[in-house]
């Protein structure tokens, strides 16, 4: 059973507001179970005590059904007025069978919803989820194009290959893709299960334990002006997986982003302060070097950080430059945005990797990189995965092993 915290149904108030006879439709294929706890939900002429019921919400017992689980923490996290907005939006047109909607609450709506179709709660749900991380790994393909939003067949297919790793990786099956067209390119979210957890608890005053398998969403984004797929995911494998799959599945090719390396630090070496220059990108103001590594191989190995609130300014002050021999790893800038009163920070690692305050930023900072020779520019890949090799080699040995 996975740990959980209910913000409106472990709350009696929140529960006096759903309408009974839905909060009964609700909860009453686990009628056997809240029976234990004397709750008659199936009972139409009993009251329910909802004081036992957001009791039983708010401190969860062991047994508690999984399925229940799921619904109660949907329903839950879409009980609120931002959500039914959503909610409301996206089924306009669409029979649910609703009637007297104007007097629905939000979790009135989440319930009905829930019950008449929950794939329509699981994608606003996910949706939701579209939170902006700041770490991406950025994969070129070379030949900037649409992409076709994919139909339910390609979904199904690459969910039936996800679930294959994830399986075959102990992080279970049951993985979901959402996909959302937005201004900036299309998002992808990716919901699927992780690791096994284990986890001690009390229950009453024995020493016990449970133990679940926690939900993880991954977003991946596809950029069709410049041919870029940037990910957000935890390991190396899920994310060569996902460049991987959204080649196979949406642009027909495996290869379709080869992985090669984006981004170079050598301008700062080569150029100087110069390699700063904004000027000529609407929406900067200017840009700082606060940091950078660089690390020398050999044996023994080091890596190397210096660090100030403008590094530049301090290297002419001493008649330096980054003169180094070794390899740049990382570097760390301060950019100011006229749209913001405060400039915020902003990581470039040698490689693939970028890491944002705000993922909005990224376009304008991709643009400032390209100008001054930070970004190398892939050359146009050649699709040469056929249907055969799909079916045969579902996933490369590389992959495979992260």
């Amino acid at each position: 059973m996975a740990t959980y915290r209910l913000r409106h149904f472990s709350r009696p108030e929140t529960l006096r507001s759903i309408s009974q006879s839905k909060l009964r439709e609700f909860l009453t294929p686990h009628h056997e179970f809240l029976a234990q706890y004397g709750l008659a939900v199936s009972t139409a002429d009993t009251d329910l005590d909802l004081e036992v019921l957001s009791g039983l919400f708010m401190d969860p017992v062991p047994d508690t059904p999984g399925d229940l689980i799921n619904a109660l923490v949907y329903v839950d996290e879409m009980a609120t007025p931002e959500a039914m907005d959503s909610l409301l939006a996206e089924i306009v047109g669409v029979d649910l069978g609703i009637i007297d909607r104007d007097e629905m609450t939000p979790a009135d709506l989440a319930i009905h919803v829930w019950i008449a179709d929950r794939n329509i709660i699981e994608r606003k749900h996910a949706e939701f989820g579209l939170i902006r991380p700041r770490s991406y790994d950025h994969f070129q393909s070379g030949k900037p194009k649409p992409m076709k939003m994919p139909g339910s067949k390609a979904l199904i297919a690459m969910e039936k290959d996800l679930d294959r790793w994830f399986e075959k990786h102990n992080r279970g099956k049951g993985a979901k893709v959402f996909v959302f067209p937005k201004v900036d390119g299309v998002w992808l979210l990716i919901r699927h299960g992780d690791t096994y957890k284990r986890e001690g608890s009390l229950e009453g005053s024995e020493s016990t334990s449970i133990h679940y398998r926690p939900e993880k969403y991954d977003i991946a984004v596809y950029q069709p002006e410049t041919g870029e797929l940037r990910i957000n995911a935890k390991s190396d494998g899920e994310k060569q997986l996902y460049r991987l799959l959204i080649g196979r599945h949406f642009f027909k090719s495996d290869g379709h982003f080869p992985g090669e390396e984006k981004y170079t630090l050598e301008p700062l070496r080569t150029y100087g302060s110069a390699s700063l220059n904004c000027v000529d990108i609407d929406g900067l103001d200017w840009i700082k070097l606060k940091e950078y590594q660089i690390l020398y191989t050999g044996s023994p190995w080091q890596v190397i950080s210096r660090k100030s609130d403008d590094m530049f300014a301090l290297l002419d002050q001493q008649k330096r430059t980054i003169h180094e021999s070794g390899q740049l790893l990382r570097a760390t800038f301060q950019v100011k945005f006229k749209d913001c009163k405060r400039p915020r920070s902003v990581v470039i690692r040698s490689g693939n990797k970028t890491s944002l305050t705000r993922d909005d930023d990224s376009a304008l900072v991709e643009k400032w990189l390209s100008a001054r020779g930070f970004i190398i520019h892939a050359a146009e890949s050649t699709d040469v995965t056929t249907e055969a090799s799909v079916e045969v080699a579902w996933i490369p040995a590389d992959i495979a092993s992260g």
